[in-house]
Order: C-alpha cells, then sequence, then structure tokens
C-alpha cells in the first residue's frame, strides 16, 4: 500500500526518479538508499515548528516529550526519534544528554541545547505488541503553551468509531493518501519530499547520523550515569 501511494504521488507530479520504499524506514532513489524520518512530516509536528518559528510564540523555555510505544519496538528507535524532534521543533542543537534506563523498557531524558533550553523526555515500549502508540509533545513558551493533543488528551483520538462489536477506527490526514495511517501518511510524504528535492537527500543522511550520535550518546549516559556532551 505504501508503495502504491508513493506510486501515485510520483505520477500525479511527474517527479522524474524511480523510488521503492523499504516499510517506514528507508527509499531506494535512482539505486541509492535513504533514511526516512517520517516524524519530520507529519503535520502535527510541521504545525509546531511553524508556529515556533513564524512568531505565533516566542521565548521558548522548555520542550516536554512523552511517548509510550508497543514492546515490539526498539526503545533506542524510540529514544532517537524524541531527540530529533526536540532539534526539529526548535531549530537548534543538542550539547548534552543525561539519560537514565529502567530494565531496557523504560527511559527518562534531559537534553540540553545549544540555546540553553531544556528537554525532558519520558519514554517507553510497555504496551502490547500491537498497540496503537500514545505520544504528546509539549513546548513552554513566553506566550503560552504549544500542544500536539487537546489538551488533557492521554488516548489519541481518532475522527471516527465503528461500534458493530469491533475496535475499528479511521483517521484520514491526507486528501491525497485515503486509507493510511498517520504515521504511515508521513512516511510516504518524507519518501515523496527525498524523491522530488535532491538537495533534502543529502540532509536526511546528515539527520539521520545525527540522530543515531544522540541515541549512541543517551546509550553511554544510561551506563555511566552521567552527562554526556555530544560533539
Amino acid at each position: 500500500m505504501l508503495q502504491e501511494k508513493l506510486d501515485l504521488l510520483i505520477r500525479k507530479y511527474d517527479v522524474g526518479v524511480k523510488a521503492e520504499m523499504k516499510g517506514r524506514a528507508a527509499v531506494v532513489i535512482d539505486g541509492r538508499e535513504y533514511p526516512l524520518q517520517p516524524h519530520r512530516f507529519e503535520r502535527r509536528f510541521t504545525e509546531i515548528r511553524k508556529m515556533l518559528h513564524d512568531g505565533t510564540v516566542t521565548g521558548v523555555s522548555a520542550v516536554r516529550c512523552g511517548h509510550v510505544a508497543p514492546a515490539n519496538v526498539p526503545l533506542a528507535a524510540l529514544i532517537g526519534r524524541e531527540l530529533d524532534l526536540c532539534r526539529f521543533f526548535t531549530g537548534h542543537e543538542i550539547v548534552g544528554v543525561t539519560a537514565f534506563i529502567r530494565d531496557g523498557r523504560a527511559a527518562t531524558l534531559l537534553a540540553e541545547m545549544d540555546d540553553g533550553v531544556v528537554c525532558s523526555l519520558e519514554i517507553a515500549n510497555t504496551l502490547p505488541a500491537g498497540a496503537e502508540h500514545i505520544d504528546k509533545h509539549e513546548i513552554i513558551t513566553a506566550r503560552g503553551l504549544v500542544c500536539d493533543r487537546v489538551v488533557d488528551t492521554q488516548i489519541p483520538q481518532q475522527s471516527i468509531y465503528l461500534y458493530a462489536g469491533t475496535n475499528e477506527a479511521y483517521t484520514d490526514v491526507d486528501f491525497e493518501l485515503y486509507g493510511l495511517s498517520a504515521a504511515e501518511v508521513a512516511a510516504v510524504r518524507c519518501a515523496f519530499a527525498l524523491a522530488k528535492d535532491e538537495g533534502l537527500r543529502e540532509e536526511a543522511l546528515s539527520s539521520k547520523a545525527t540522530m543515531d550520535r544522540l541515541t549512541a550518546c543517551a546509550l553511554e549516559s544510561a551506563k555511566s550515569g552521567k552527562r554526556v556532551s555530544v560533539n
């Protein structure tokens, strides 16, 4: 389904490259593989970034991220995603990480940005396999709070619920990509953006390398119990 939707966009907008998705992890464009960071193309996150950079809010003082995932999702992958979102939201780099991990299933982190902003992250992969991810991101600013969830929301809401002896629910977030979940839409949009923009492909490689380095620093900090500087 993901490849089908990507092909649809490539044909519709006459993008002259061949792109093959490798699930949600990577896309092969003209024979070269590029990593996907779908969270950078998820609408709720791009809107947060926009508000932080277009003057809607100013004076960021803290970023708070919470993410609980199914048990089959590696904790290190969750840590990398949330640290990268801190960079994506603020446009600043992380210079230091302090992390504590319990039983390899739950992590608490403090990340220091190069402008002095502190990001706190609470991450776990303790949900049953196959469960929906539960996450929330808040940015505290001089003009108020920016959040990707409705106030007091704990479980992500769906647009349509089917009450017919099933637990089906539907939320379409992209008029060109009906039938995909928000995470799948973000993956296809990320792959399509890379297919269109050669410069963005190189940026994706650099960004993924930084995300991997930050993850390694967090794991190192968890082992030593000390703050680790990010070089």
